[in-house]
């Protein structure tokens, strides 16, 4: 289901990021949601808090598939750049950040097995984002 994307100057919860500790259907119920609401707004990724979940997921478009990200912590860090980013919270702004270049990023999967991801480029700017 298409979801509103939170938006300034709504305020995001504090307590979002919290562990998935349940990998069942309200979870893929949640990852629908995302890529409902990534085809939706054109997107290339969405994180669960961005439409009002306070769970750790991250969804990110790949051409046409998808990359479920579940309970990511970023175990490996390289390098700094500092590319321009936009943000659907703040839909008409841009900014420049500093992001690490390559990153390895230790995650779950929808069923609940643990993977890791080695990323560099606009993948690893958009984990981190």
């Amino acid at each position: 289901m298409i979801k509103e994307i939170i938006q300034y100057p709504n305020v995001m919860s504090l307590e979002f990021g919290g562990p998935v500790r349940h990998f069942d259907a309200s979870l893929l119920e949640i990852i629908q949601d995302l890529k409902d609401t990534i085809e939706a707004n054109n997107l290339n990724a969405l994180a669960a808090f961005q439409i009002g979940s306070p769970l750790a997921v991250i969804v990110i478009k790949q051409n046409e598939d998808f990359l479920e990200i579940i309970n990511p912590v970023i175990i490996k860090r390289e390098g700094t750049i500092t590319p321009t980013e936009t943000t659907a919270y703040f839909p008409s702004l841009s900014a420049t950040t500093k992001r690490y270049e390559k990153i390895k990023v230790m995650y779950e999967d929808r069923n609940a097995k643990q993977q890791f991801l080695s990323a560099e480029g606009d993948l690893a700017i958009t984990i981190q984002r």
